[in-house]
């Protein structure tokens, strides 16, 4: 577990099974937490992945949350070998398809970077993508050295909404709050 800002936490995750997630993917994560709404059941929820498959690991994967309700402390409270129930990868609808040529835009607000994220670094994997571009709207930006590993001009601000350029023939990714 690491935080890489108050209030947010980044998990590493060993699946027994490669999961071969690909960028835009989220697991549904089984807590201890009593369902309220369904009485004898347990809270689930929904976590974007927050890296892509690693070919010198590929059981491994990350969650990046921000820690703002009952399941993410919950989640913020994993140890070094505890052990996480959870589907998928899920998430299929969420993606570009042989032959867009780009540009794309990637726009994320909030916690929509992790699924924002893993898109963009998947498209700038194949030279054969046309151009990119990120906007991030938060606070609290902690992902640096990821976004400039992209290779592609980044935004990271506040009002990064703002700057998001409009083209109609740009293909654009939107995940977060009010997304």
């Amino acid at each position: 577990m690491r935080q890489p800002i108050p209030g947010v936490v980044e998990l590493r995750c060993r699946a027994e099974q490669p999961p071969a997630h690909v960028g835009g993917n989220y697991i549904i994560a089984r807590t201890d937490l009593p369902n309220p709404d369904k009485p004898g059941d347990v809270v689930k929820r929904a976590w974007s992945m927050g890296t892509l498959v690693d070919p010198a690991d590929p059981h491994a994967f990350s969650l990046r949350v921000e820690v703002v309700g009952e399941a993410s402390r919950w989640l913020s409270r994993r140890q070094e070998g505890d052990e996480l129930l959870f589907s998928g990868p899920w998430g299929k609808k969420f993606r570009f398809f042989e032959g867009d040529a780009g540009p794309v835009h990637f726009v994320a607000t909030g916690s929509g970077i992790s699924p924002i994220y893993t898109l963009a670094a998947e498209w700038q994997r194949d030279p054969q993508t046309g151009d990119a571009g990120l906007w991030w709207q938060t606070g609290t930006p902690y992902l640096s050295e990821e976004l400039a590993a992209l290779g592609c001009p980044t935004a990271v601000s506040a009002d990064a909404l703002a700057a998001v350029p409009v083209a109609a023939e740009a293909l654009y990714f939107l995940a977060g709050d009010g997304a």
